[in-house]
């Protein structure tokens, strides 16, 4: 995890920061997860891809809906589930629902770590995403998908673009 400076120390001391996973003190080592919510957190990285079997964030595989749409790879840093007891579930929510910055640049540093490792020249991407609906950016207040975009290209020196909109017809 990256070293704090000195202003960050004084905001950690006097903000209390918790746990995501489980809502213990953090210690100052710590960024947004304490030791036993990381280690459950590696665990639910590495479980295997049903396809090619390699870890989750060393795979790129797509599923069948994103390969008619023309995507060929998908970074991902672990598989999502909607279990409020998994610490990885707890990131998202945290990341959707709180606006917390720790927890932005702890996923944009996991998800540059997937595509620097799978993909050549990632500074000659371009980055995007799709926007959050209207009323969730009422009711949280910002575009979660926007953000962690931004620091993503940020990080790798890349490009970021505004959201995509998408006009396509659903089909009945």
């Amino acid at each position: 995890m990256k070293s704090k400076n000195l202003f960050e120390k004084i905001l950690f001391y006097l903000s209390a920061p918790r746990c995501i996973g489980c809502g213990e003190r953090l210690d100052i080592s710590d960024f947004v997860l304490c030791d036993k919510c990381l280690k459950s957190y590696f665990d639910t990285k590495t479980r295997n891809c049903s396809v090619c079997f390699k870890p989750t964030d060393e795979c790129t595989c797509v599923n069948k809906y994103l390969s008619t749409h023309y995507i060929r790879k998908l970074f991902k840093v672990y598989r999502y589930s909607y279990d409020e007891s998994l610490p990885s579930s707890r990131l998202i929510f945290a990341l959707k629902r709180a606006n917390r910055k720790d927890v932005i640049d702890f996923l944009s540093d996991e998800i540059v770590e997937s595509i620097r490792r799978n993909l050549k020249n990632p500074e000659k991407c371009i980055f995007t995403n799709v926007p959050r609906r209207k009323k969730s950016i009422i009711e949280f207040g910002y575009d979660h998908a926007a953000e962690l975009s931004k620091m993503i290209a940020k990080k790798l020196s890349a490009q970021y673009y505004q959201p995509l909109y998408s006009k396509v017809k659903l089909e009945q």
